[in-house]
């Protein structure tokens, strides 16, 4: 929170200042064409839509609304049934999904794969994962049903609403965590040191101006024009990937609820900047990041199962000291509001990700990350016997479609107030999947849970 002078003596102002993505009501963009044999995603892996949310390098508004209502139509009559309404304990085997996209990968129509094998059998989260030695096979249990596609082409399902997990996130993450050199997931989309001097210099220009306080408009306005474009970072992961697009748009989303640019669609989370009641003057601002967030790994005495437990995830907060240079240091502090704004959304993680998919497929995307480095870690493939040479395989399977954006504009956001304040919104996401795989517990209950799990006679890939 950073209060850069006085704006006006009559009249004040609050700005807030966050990332501007381009945001469309409907964005589709790409093709479901299935002579495309060097994207086995078709439509959804080419798409430059997260979550409602459209961009390319530029970070510019593309008219899609024609494009999505035809693509979507199309799409949605690919969905195959049988896969249930109602959430069951949903198990995939690795050894036969692979066997299942190598087969669609070479039925000679194109290799696209169906949406069966997109959404992972409409699996909503990892929770579970079972080695079975004698099978050579690994299997991963979790919530599922059938699922619909939802006007941004989302995989929802049928009764809560949450997406289900996409197989290029499982794979994106699979796959960095086979890399060497591993480190920290992350995105942060982040103001220049060079935009925040332009942005202080113009509030101390309009200092004590009685006519910025009667055109706010014009004020915020100017002040997006001189903070300017601000930079994406991404670290760990492929930013090609739509993995990468989830961390981008994931943490804009939550930049915007904060800043009050956009309405939470669920009760009880006002925005940050409607909390803010008697700011203290100061060189600070909120800085607020989304992290993964589970208990211990429960685990057998064998380290043949493996249980996932706790939220996922968690919304975190602290100032940044703003210097006279642009630069920012961290000062271990946190804002109370500001605190609980975080721990507001935190609890309401769940209800937000049935209203806005793209955090529910953000926490699919750090489950997988976890698994992945689990699976690694402990070479569970090795303990299984099991090759999953195709499912690494980046040129069998090239995952990045995607052009997601260096940098993105700001957008300020204000309301009138006795007090001033100018808000400078930084952040982002931060996955730390090889610590959490590291810490586990031992639970003698798995071992019935993977007994429970083997595949019955006659299944496919995946059953319930």
């Amino acid at each position: 929170m950073s209060t850069l002078n006085r704006l006006t003596k009559p009249t004040r102002i609050i700005l807030a200042v966050a990332c501007g993505l381009c945001l469309a009501g409907v964005a589709w963009a790409g093709n479901n064409n299935n002579n495309n044999n060097n994207n086995p995603f078709g439509g959804f892996g080419q798409t430059n839509n997260v979550g409602g949310i459209t961009f390319d390098a530029q970070g510019v508004v593309k008219d899609g609304q024609r494009q999505v209502s035809d693509q979507l139509g199309k799409l949605r009559g690919d969905i195959p049934d049988g896969f249930g309404e109602g959430l069951e304990l949903r198990k995939i085997s690795l050894r036969d999904l692979q066997t299942a996209i190598v087969a669609a990968r070479n039925n000679g129509e194109g290799g696209n794969l169906p949406q069966s094998l997109l959404f992972m059998g409409g699996l909503q989260r990892i929770q579970y994962v079972f080695v079975y030695p004698d099978d050579h096979d690994i299997v991963l249990a979790g919530p599922g049903e059938g699922w619909q596609l939802d006007d941004w082409g989302n995989a929802v399902g049928v009764t809560t609403g949450k997406p289900a997990v996409r197989l290029d996130h499982f794979l994106a993450a699979l796959q960095t965590a086979f890399k060497p050199g591993q480190e920290v997931i992350s995105c942060s989309i982040d103001p220049t040191a060079d935009g925040i001097q332009r942005m202080r210099a113009f509030v101390k220009e309009i200092s004590g101006d009685t006519r910025a306080s009667s055109n706010p408009d014009r004020v915020a306005r100017e002040i997006e024009k001189r903070l300017g474009p601000q930079t994406i970072t991404l670290t760990g992961i492929d930013p090609t990937t739509h993995f990468a697009g989830v961390l981008v748009a994931a943490d804009y989303r939550m930049k915007r609820l904060a800043m009050g640019l956009e309405a939470a669609p669920i009760k009880g989370l006002p925005s940050y900047l409607d909390m803010v009641s008697n700011p203290r003057k100061s060189n600070m601002m909120p800085r607020w990041w989304i992290e993964d967030d589970y208990e211990p790994l429960a685990t057998d005495a064998d380290g043949l199962s493996w249980e996932l437990r706790g939220r996922g995830v968690k919304v975190l907060t602290e100032d940044n000291l703003v210097k006279d240079d642009g630069s920012r240091e961290s000062t271990g502090k946190v804002s109370t509001t500001a605190q609980k704004w975080a721990d507001n959304m935190t609890e309401k993680y769940d209800d937000l990700s049935a209203k806005l998919p793209v955090f529910g497929e953000l926490r699919n995307c750090i489950d997988a990350s976890v698994i992945g480095a689990l699976i690694v870690g402990e070479q569970l493939h090795e303990k299984a016997g099991l090759d999953l040479g195709h499912l690494l395989d980046s040129d069998f399977l090239p995952l990045g479609q995607m052009n997601v954006p260096k940098q993105v504009p700001s957008q300020v956001s204000y309301r009138r107030t006795r007090r001033h304040l100018v808000i400078t919104a930084s952040g982002g996401v931060q996955v730390k999947s090889w610590q959490a795989a590291q810490r586990r517990e031992k639970s003698d209950k798995l071992v019935a849970s993977r007994d429970d799990a083997i595949a019955p006679a006659g299944a496919e890939w995946w059953w319930d």
